[in-house]
């Protein structure tokens, strides 16, 4: 098993993400905060969250796909949590 971690900036909404590129899921929560929006995305039995734009409008219930720079992405182990593409 591994812990995928994906900064905020990695993070794309709005273009039509590469099917190999992109989380896709149900939007489970709109939360305002203060000049930020971040949307609860459900993917599988996961619950994930991401700061959007704050002009986006995105509704519970909603399917989202958000595309993702998968050259920035971070893979851990999941037992002792060192890093698998940096050695």
């Amino acid at each position: 098993s591994v812990i995928l971690g994906i900064r905020p900036e990695d993070v794309t909404e709005g273009a039509a993400p590469a099917a190999d590129a992109r989380i896709a899921g149900t939007v489970f929560s709109v939360l305002p905060v203060g000049s930020d929006l971040f949307i609860g995305l459900r993917v599988g039995a996961d619950e994930l969250f991401f700061r959007v734009s704050k002009q986006a409008h995105y509704r519970e219930g909603e399917q989202v796909a958000l595309a993702v720079a998968n050259d920035r992405m971070h893979v851990f182990a999941k037992d002792d949590g060192r890093n698998l593409v940096w050695k």
